[in-house]
């Protein structure tokens, strides 16, 4: 029997993913279900995913790990990309510094990370028990349509609390994109 939530939906947002430069080998972190990103370009991504589950829903292509982001067991610099694709609503907020030191960790020296999420307000005390977000993601060869949403408590995040631990993790180079409620974060190492 499945639970049910009261939502509150986001706004609907349209990632366009087309032209994303992934190079090197790329590691996509919660990229399980979907696996948006190991479509993109399945020969060159390892995705990662604590849920044998989701990962087993994913397309086939990229090589896929039953790992933890915060506990990485690559070697330093074996990545050239990073990617998080509304994937940080999922892990607990206490996690997000361990998840993004990894990240430089594995990343070679000039790699890249990639962050998509979506900004999660404090709820109100009318607010309902879950955080929904559509997404509809473009990528070069279909279009993708879902959601990504999580139980509100303890979920709240924002573009900027995201930003400054990146940039207090060593990442360099970080820029900020918005898109209503939804961001991408662009970081060099």
């Amino acid at each position: 029997m499945s639970e049910s939530y009261t939502i509150q939906y986001g706004d609907s947002i349209v990632v366009d993913l087309r032209t994303v430069p992934l190079t090197g080998r790329v590691l996509d972190i919660g990229g399980g279900g979907e696996g948006v990103i190991g479509q993109l370009a399945p020969d060159q991504v390892v995705s990662i995913d604590p849920s044998r589950e989701e990962l087993e829903q994913a397309p086939a292509g990229p090589l896929k790990v039953v790992m933890r982001a915060e506990n990485l067991t690559f070697t330093d610099a074996s990545f050239t990309t990073a990617t998080l694709f509304y994937t940080l609503m999922y892990i607990p907020k206490a996690l997000f510094g361990r998840v993004l030191r990894e990240c430089w960790r594995v990343l070679s020296p000039g790699g890249l990370l990639l962050i998509w999420d979506t900004e999660i307000q404090e709820p109100g005390p009318q607010a309902a028990e879950a955080y929904l977000v559509p997404v509809t993601a473009l990528l070069p060869h279909r279009t993708i349509e879902t959601g990504y949403g999580v139980r509100w408590d303890g979920a709240a995040q924002t573009a900027e609390e995201v930003v400054e631990l990146c940039r207090s993790t060593g990442f360099s180079s970080v820029t900020l994109t918005r898109d209503g409620s939804s961001f991408l974060i662009t970081a060099a190492r």
